[in-house]
């Protein structure tokens, strides 16, 4: 399998536009081969922006998959 991120779309629940809920997977392969997979139910803020940038780089804007997989990592829910 090619490395990087499996998914195209990520589904999302939200309740306050801060706190995403995951509707499914987001799964990613890396280089060695090894499979991460942020979990249905797992929650993120999306990207760390700076309220200040928030009008340019949007929480969910740049690499919004990475801001998510990293929130499963930080917050102990990666599969």
């Amino acid at each position: 399998m090619k490395p990087g991120f499996v998914n195209t779309t990520l589904d999302v629940r939200t309740g306050n536009g801060l706190d995403d809920t995951l509707l499914g997977w987001l799964d990613y392969v890396r280089p060695n081969g090894d499979w991460l997979r942020a979990p249905i139910g797992g929650t993120t803020d999306g990207l760390s922006v700076p309220r200040c940038l928030q009008n340019i780089i949007p929480a969910t804007g740049g690499d919004w998959f990475s801001g998510v997989l990293h929130d499963s990592a930080y917050r102990n829910q990666l599969l």
